[in-house]
């Protein structure tokens, strides 16, 4: 994973390096599977610097949080509201949350998806288990990267045996649409004296 191979180079040069899977990631637990909420995301941030706060070959007064992609959106807010926080990197972050999706999900398949997602809150209100959508098969090929992509074409960065078989939420878009890292940018750096 690249992640561990950073968080070893930056351990090399010294630094304690915590490197974590969000909630329905990876190796953490919780269902639905790969579901993206944003929100629920930063709080496990939180968590993971209380935590690094408590070990004792942490420096409490010097912790960092670097975020990329769709995390470096999270970096942003929690450079923002997270006085804990002394440097923030946020490398070629998530700024609108509503935009990315509209890039992802082409105009003719907006009310669709739109429908999907109404129809499984209102299950799941009823009772019923998130609905999951297949992002990928071990039988079909990832699409072309330049190829606009719907639901059904969603990719992934992982391996292929790593994306073989995943599913993921519908129930996360809604979500992410409203998910914007932007009002926060502004106020992102610590104040002067901490």
């Amino acid at each position: 994973m690249a992640l561990l191979r950073l968080a070893a180079t930056f351990a090399e040069a010294g630094f304690v390096a915590l490197v974590h899977d969000h909630r329905t990631f990876g190796a953490s637990d919780g269902t639905p599977r790969q579901d993206i909420d944003p929100w629920r995301q930063i709080e496990d941030w939180r968590r993971a610097i209380t935590y690094l706060e408590s070990r004792p070959e942490v420096d409490a007064d010097r912790i960092g949080l670097w975020g990329s992609s769709y995390a470096g959106g999270h970096a942003i807010v929690l450079g923002a509201t997270d006085r804990r926080l002394k440097a923030v990197v946020a490398q070629v972050p998530t700024i609108s949350g509503f935009e990315q999706s509209r890039r992802r999900v082409t105009p003719d398949n907006i009310v669709a998806l739109d429908a999907v997602l109404d129809a499984d809150e209102r299950a799941q209100l009823a009772g019923e288990a998130p609905r999951t959508q297949a992002l990928s098969a071990p039988t079909r090929p990832s699409p072309p990267r330049t190829a606009p992509r719907t639901p059904s074409t969603s990719t992934s960065r992982n391996s292929p045996k790593e994306r073989a078989g995943t599913t993921a939420s519908p129930s996360a878009p809604p979500t992410r649409h409203a998910y914007t890292s932007r009002a926060f940018s502004s106020t992102a750096s610590p104040p002067p004296h901490c």
